[in-house]
């Protein structure tokens, strides 16, 4: 967009530290609704877990991006696609971004991206999102890109130990779900932008035209 010049790429085992970097200096932050964040993280921890995702994603199944800032190429956190749906053209979305780097829009610019590559590249049917219902900073994301409420889910997720609320976990027992659709992108004011100022690769490093 005018202010960010925004990188998103497949996660890579050789991601592994600075992924760690981020993940340490964002951990506090993550504890209030990512359960991942209590457990135990070690670089070869993660060296593993993005070994197998990088598997996953060359045989079709879920898919981990790393973000970068495009003007420092610094690691600003991750993002990914996930067949979470009985609709096999259609994902879920999550995302975190480094606590240095949060508020400054990075986060919505993402999921704009992604809704673009959703459906005009990739011509998928539905683009949806699960948030904590207390997690107020994807609230807000949700409502800048336009996603619908669709409705709250009581113990939709799994709910924290007293270990982890004590170590500052928020979590409560009702997630929101919102979606997006195929019908949906004339009716969203920023997309004709986005999608002008996306540029799309394949893992080959050809540019792929739009559909």
């Amino acid at each position: 967009d005018d202010t960010h010049a925004l990188v998103i790429r497949p996660a890579r085992v050789t991601d592994a530290e600075e992924l760690m970097e981020a993940f340490e200096e964002s951990r506090e932050a993550l504890k209030a609704f990512m359960p991942w964040a209590h457990m135990e993280n070690t670089v070869p921890q993660q060296q593993e877990r993005l070994a197998a995702s990088e598997q996953d994603h060359q045989d079709g199944g879920d898919v981990v991006f790393h973000l970068y800032d495009g003007a420092t190429d610094r690691f600003l956190g991750c993002t990914g696609l996930h067949f979470r749906c009985l609709n096999r053209r259609a994902v879920e979305v999550g995302y975190w971004v480094r606590t240095s780097e949060a508020g400054k829009g990075w986060t919505t610019l993402v999921v704009k991206c992604l809704t673009v590559l959703v459906f005009d590249y990739l011509n998928f049917d539905r683009f949806q999102c699960a948030y904590n219902e207390p997690n107020e900073g994807s609230r807000r994301v949700n409502e800048k890109v336009g996603f619908h409420v669709e409705g709250r889910h009581r113990y939709y997720e799994g709910q924290p130990t007293e270990e982890m609320r004590n170590n500052g976990s928020q979590m409560a027992p009702d997630t929101i779900t919102t979606a997006l659709t195929r019908h949906d992108p004339p009716n969203l004011s920023w997309y004709a932008a986005i999608a002008e100022g996306l540029t799309v690769w394949d893992p080959e490093g050809n540019l792929v035209v739009r559909d």
